[in-house]
């Protein structure tokens, strides 16, 4: 069934139908409550970065010049170092994947295939550090947009974290792995997460002042 699809990229709010739906990021927000002891204008510092880094890279993977400022200069070599090593032929750039069944939305960054294989494979990418809360959530990022974007083989698509960093280095997490070294399972959070979610959004609808 087609939808009529619209983001505010503003206020990041995404309306399918006309109706609000939750993001992934948002159902994922319990992940990075440590953002509360983080002055806020350092948060809107990182998160203009991140934006720019992004847009950046999304005008390149579609074909154009990789242009940036030079607060992000190290970010955008970092990629296309990775790049020279994974040599990514990209389906899909920013794509807006939804679950209808479950009932939620959100952007992946990037989906295809490295160096000539066959395997299909996820990545989201990060200018954040990879710490363990940065590491699970990228995980369970991935996992989500995996069964919004092809529900019917998500268990055979790759999952990865791509953090880009200032010096021009990077780490790039298969989630798989992670969630395999640390015995975590990425299908019961998430929906541990999602019910949650949507337990507080009713009360909050039908509650009384």
């Amino acid at each position: 069934m087609k939808h009529d699809i619209f983001f505010d990229p503003d206020d990041h709010v995404y309306l399918v139908d006309g109706e609000e739906v939750p993001s992934v990021t948002s159902i994922l927000q319990p992940l990075h409550r440590d953002y509360d002891k983080i002055n806020p204008a350092t948060l809107q510092y990182a998160a203009n970065r991140g934006s720019a880094v992004h847009e950046a890279l999304e005008a390149y993977d579609l074909g154009g010049e990789l242009e940036g400022y030079p607060e992000i200069e190290g970010y955008l070599r970092a990629y296309l170092d990775w790049e020279s090593v994974y040599r990514p032929t990209w389906t899909d750039v920013e794509q807006i994947v939804y679950n209808e069944q479950d009932s939620y939305i959100g952007t992946l960054d990037r989906a295809g295939y490295f160096n000539g294989g066959d395997v299909l494979n996820i990545v989201d990418i990060k200018t954040s550090q990879p710490t363990k809360s940065a590491l699970v959530s990228v995980s369970l990022q991935t996992y989500a947009y995996a069964q919004a974007y092809a529900k019917d083989r998500a268990g055979s698509i790759d999952r990865w974290g791509l953090f880009l960093k200032k010096d021009g280095t990077w780490r790039f997490q298969n989630c798989r792995e992670y969630e395999q070294k640390y015995s975590f399972d990425s299908y019961k959070v998430w929906q541990q997460l999602l019910a949650t979610y949507k337990t507080v959004d009713d009360l909050l609808k039908t509650g009384g002042k």
